[in-house]
């Protein structure tokens, strides 16, 4: 069992990754949203925030999002981002898929790289 502990730290470490990508996306999505999208969003971020807390207690949120808050590092990857982090929370009920069909709809109006 503890063979696979390197494994099982890298997974969690490209999905806490993952996450964050999708939070620097939702801070840069929430400057043009009304009120009732800016809802969801938050909505979401916590979402995030709670699946990298539970997988990495007392992670180090203000040091793992630097990396991706600069507007460039955004959109670089903003299209494949706002479509992944959409359909990851479209299925679920009430907030998080209006959240999702939210992102959806904004990633179906980004222009193809």
């Amino acid at each position: 069992m503890l063979s696979l502990l390197p494994i099982l730290v890298g997974l969690a470490a490209q999905d806490d990754v993952a996450d964050l990508r999708c939070i620097a996306m939702l801070a840069m999505v929430t400057d043009n949203a009304t009120v009732d999208r800016n809802v969801e969003f938050g909505g979401a971020t916590m979402f995030y925030y709670g699946r990298i807390e539970g997988r990495t207690p007392g992670f180090d949120f203000e040091a793992g999002l630097r990396p991706f808050v600069t507007r460039a590092a955004v959109d670089s990857n903003l299209k494949a981002d706002l479509k992944r982090c959409a359909d990851e929370l479209a299925g679920r009920p009430g907030l998080l898929g209006r959240a999702g069909k939210s992102l959806q709809a904004l990633a179906d109006a980004q222009p193809a790289k």
